[in-house]
């Protein structure tokens, strides 16, 4: 997103529209050229690819490291409120 207005700076001729929601664009039908989505990939209908890998790391405040809920497998923290 940072590099958008330098895109647009190069290429005024092209129309640029944002739409930050999950809803799948209707490619077929006109209604965009083209869509940058996240998810697994498995969309029928849709010429998917890889734009890149995604690293998760849990965090956790240092209250909580510091307590004796300890966390030593990934399946300790399902006993946690989970944000994403």
């Amino acid at each position: 997103v940072s590099r958008l207005h330098g895109f647009q700076s190069l290429h005024p001729d092209i129309g640029l529209e944002l739409d930050p929601t999950l809803r799948s664009a209707d490619i077929a039908a006109g209604e965009a050229d083209i869509a940058i989505r996240y998810g697994d990939g498995n969309w029928p209908g849709v010429d998917v690819r890889l734009l890149m890998a995604e690293q998760l790391s849990p965090v956790i405040s240092p209250a909580l490291l510091q307590s004796d809920k300890t966390i030593e497998t990934p399946q300790d923290l399902l006993r946690h409120t989970l944000l994403f």
